[in-house]
């Protein structure tokens, strides 16, 4: 990787067999290379030597950090492993190389993160006119860029050349700051004298999605910010969340002077620039200006800038740049594109002195920047190259850090907008910036400050004044939640503070519990909620009581009429009683059905009937579950608990959800059948986990459920690590975690096995199949029961072979026909030996 120039003499009487040598050729006989320099050299095949000249010794230090080599100059090192070895001289070098062999033609193998040298003048006849060339992502790991800086007149005395992502470190990215001071730098890319061999010149344009941002704080009250919140409050900061589809640098730019323009290089606009990777990044704004002071009241926009193949370079105590630097960037053919260049000197331009054609260094490039000239041309200062200085000791590069950056290729988001408020408009003592992200109220209003204490009610709707729990007004059903803010959920005129069953799915809010409950962690409380376990089968159907749904909204028919009390008549022991009664027996209080009588009834377990099939697959609905953990996904906009996926009614309740099916027709639904089909083989050895019931009852053997979903912990990997809630020390969360994948189908026809009366597809039915035992037949003893072998026998035969319709009828097996053709073979041979 790291390669140097043979000796003048060297160079003039061998030039035809060290082509790939590189050092003071490149960067010129008056660039003293200082010691502290770990240069480094890229060993693409082990057996490449490395050839030192120079006037100390180098020491070469191996991949595993261990040093193999002290050349001597004339010596070479012959290396035994591919990958960067560093280079290090122990000794001021002036004419100096390192040969790597078999270095392409134009190529580079020697780099270092920070080159230093020193000239002992500040002439511009020992100033630096040279190109390095920066290596860097191109956005993924199979992408890499580089980056050429063409120099004319860079002069410093003693100087180093290192470059980054994104400049100096904050809070000055971005921008040029006084040395010595709080400005600090960390050198990053590997900068090759010679355009890097290891590179492949390709990168992925940048794509910038899903621009939003959280505030980090309300003004007064405090309190969790809501979704919709656009606002912060003055001296509060906003966390800026967005998509990169690359890894690069991530700019914000809030445009603070709202002239239209987002200028990352001026003083009127808010600039923060940070890594991205490929996923999601955050930004974290404060809510000041770039001289720290905080932004004032206004509505202001800001976007995100993803970058690719961003290059800074920072030059440390250089006076001079003239006639300029400019940037390039090269593709595989080393073919040039000019590139623009960035800087914003506003902090050191007040030292800054006339160049030598007497303009003075611009203080900023402009938003756009200055694009570099053509490759061949000589660079003209402040018009197409970075310049400053007059080849002495003074002007704004002395004892500072002076930023020069461009990219490859860059995007911007569409404009967010952010309002930044103050002060309390209607007087309520509430700050506005909290009636607006805190409660959600009118900041206008003294008589709207919110609902603080999340009830539905607004804590000022009774006495106005500061919010207090209170002011909401009376709770007639001492649900926690106001009468006024109830509403009627299930639109049958009774309001939810008198009605006995909120949703009318049969199951009275005594047994859902209060607002407070919510099964699934939807949003929604199981008392207004129609599939309280988001297994895609209404809690209607699965509360076990004797009134029928038959449009599948979610709510009981009730055709004999529902009761002042809200709850139907027919479900009562004597109407108005609110006691539920599902049997008819005229007793009560009756209970929702758990019919594997675990710690949950049927309509809060994800598995009813224990058999370790999730009632997502066996209730029918057809509700997608795309990461597998027993629950249905999707949104639900109507807020009535069903997931859109399977509610195409607007409104609250479903419309026709399919399910709960019964595949074998007597009376109990696959979700509360352990042999769905009736084929003589329990649905727990058709699924995924049949060693999980080692007593043979069709039911999985453990009964403990930490999280009471209904999903038994051996077989709950609740929070998705990888380890089942059975011997996690986690807290457990509702939902298997990933652990259920769609039902077991051995024949792929469709329907899985434990619906499927002949799960192999071999003819033969799983009845037959089975045996007669507890335990389904394995014949061959494979591990795989007969019912879903081929093969059960392991005879080379088809379980199928000779059945009709899977043998001898023209549509049988291959393996029949095979033995047919060789029989009629035979008989030919035969034939005519005789």
């Amino acid at each position: 990787m790291y390669k140097t120039i043979k000796t003048a003499l060297l160079i003039t009487t061998c030039w035809a067999g060290i082509a790939n040598a590189e050092g003071s050729l490149e960067v010129g006989a008056d660039q003293n290379m200082q010691p502290n320099t770990v240069m480094g050299v890229d060993i693409l095949t082990a057996g490449e030597t490395i050839t030192w000249t120079g006037t100390g010794q180098l020491q070469v230090t191996g991949p595993g950090n261990n040093v193999v080599a002290t050349l001597n100059s004339g010596q070479a090192y012959t290396t035994t492993q591919t990958g960067e070895h560093a280079l290090q001289s122990n000794a001021v070098e002036t004419t100096w190389d390192v040969v790597v062999s078999g270095t392409a033609t134009g190529k580079g193998r020697l780099f270092s993160q920070e080159w230093s040298f020193a000239t002992g003048s500040y002439a511009e006849t020992e100033s630096l006119k040279t190109s390095v060339y920066a290596l860097m992502s191109g956005g993924s790991a199979a992408d890499s860029v580089v980056v050429e800086m063409k120099t004319d007149g860079l002069s410093g005395n003693v100087y180093t050349i290192s470059s980054n992502t994104i400049g100096l470190n904050a809070p000055f990215s971005g921008r040029s700051a006084a040395r010595g001071g709080p400005a600090t730098y960390t050198p990053e890319h590997k900068i090759y004298l010679n355009p890097p061999e290891v590179s492949n010149y390709t990168f992925t344009p940048p794509v910038v999605t899903g621009v939003r941002f959280d505030p980090t704080a309300g003004g007064g009250g405090g309190g969790t910010p809501l979704a919709s919140c656009t606002a912060v409050g003055v001296g509060g900061g906003a966390i800026f969340e967005y998509q990169s589809n690359v890894d690069g640098v991530g700019t914000l730019i809030c445009d603070l002077d709202q002239d239209g323009t987002y200028d990352a290089t001026g003083q009127g606009d808010r600039v923060i620039l940070l890594p991205a990777v490929t996923g999601t990044n955050t930004i974290t704004w404060d809510g000041d200006d770039n001289a720290g002071n905080p932004v004032g009241p206004g509505t202001y926009q800001c976007i995100v800038r993803l970058s690719v193949g961003e290059f800074h370079y920072i030059a440390q105590d250089i006076e001079t740049s003239y006639e300029g630097l400019q940037l390039y960037s090269l593709d595989a053919s080393l073919n040039r594109t000019p590139l623009p260049i960035f800087f914003s000197d506003y902090e050191v331009q007040g030292n800054v002195q006339n160049m030598p054609n007497g303009a003075d260094g611009l203080v900023s490039s402009g938003p756009s920047g200055i694009t570099s000239g053509p490759y061949a041309g000589t660079a003209i200062p402040n018009t197409d190259a970075r310049s400053w200085g007059a080849f002495n000791a003074n002007g704004k590069g002395n004892e500072a850090f002076l930023d020069s950056y461009t990219h490859v290729d860059a995007v911007d988001s569409s404009p967010v907008s952010i309002n930044v408020v103050a002060g309390d408009s209607d007087g309520d003592t509430v700050p506005d910036v909290d009636e607006i992200c805190i409660w959600g109220s009118d900041p206008n209003d003294p008589m709207k400050c919110g609902d603080r204490d999340n009830d539905l009610c607004d804590d000022c709707s009774q006495n106005g004044g500061p919010p207090a729990q209170n002011n909401d007004g009376p709770d007639a059903d001492n649900d926690g939640v106001c009468d006024a803010g109830e509403g009627d959920a299930d639109g049958d005129g009774i309001p939810n503070y008198i009605d006995v069953d909120d949703d009318n799915d049969g199951i009275p809010d005594s047994i859902e519990g209060p607002s407070s409950v919510d099964t699934d962690g939807d949003g929604v409380p199981d008392q207004i909620d129609l599939d309280s376990d988001d297994d895609g089968i209404l809690d209607s159907k699965e509360a076990g009581h004797n009134e029928p749904d038959a449009d599948a909204d979610g709510m009981v028919d009730c055709a004999g009429g529902f009761g002042a009390n809200g709850f139907c008549d027919s479900l009562e022991t004597i109407p108005e009683s609110d006691i539920p009664d599902y049997n008819g027996d005229g007793m009560g209080p009756d209970q929702p059905v758990n019919t594997d009588n675990d710690y949950v009834g049927d309509w809060r377990d994800l598995d009813s009937d224990n058999d370790t099939i999730p009632d997502t697959i066996e209730g029918g609905s057809g509700c997608v579950d795309a990461d597998s953990n027993a629950v249905c996904d999707g949104p639900d906009g109507d807020g009535d608990g069903i997931t859109d996926g399977i509610d195409t009614a607007s409104g609250f309740g479903g419309d026709g959800i399919v399910g709960p099916v019964d595949t074998d027709g007597d009376g109990d639904p696959d979700f509360r059948d352990l042999d769905s089909e009736n084929d003589g083989i329990d649905d727990i050895d058709e699924g995924h986990w049949p060693e999980q019931d080692a007593d043979n009852d069709g039911v999985i053997d453990s009964g403990s459920d930490a999280d009471r979903d209904g999903i038994m912990d051996p077989i709950d990997d609740s929070d998705n690590d990888g380890t089942p809630d059975s011997s996690d020390p986690d807290t457990p969360i509702f939902g298997s975690g990933g652990l259920f994948p769609e039902g077991m189908d051995t024949d792929g026809d469709g329907d899985d096995d434990f619906r499927d009366e002949d799960s192999d597809g071999d003819g033969l039915p799983d009845a037959d199949e089975a045996g007669p035992g507890p335990n389904p037949v394995d014949t061959d003893g494979d591990g795989t029961p007969d019912f879903q072998d081929l093969d059960s026998d392991d005879d080379g035969f088809g379980d199928g072979w000779g059945i009709a319709g899977g043998g001898c009828d023209g549509a049988g097996s291959p393996m029949y026909l095979l033995f047919l053709g060789l029989f009629v073979i035979g008989i030919r041979r035969k034939r005519h030996l005789i």
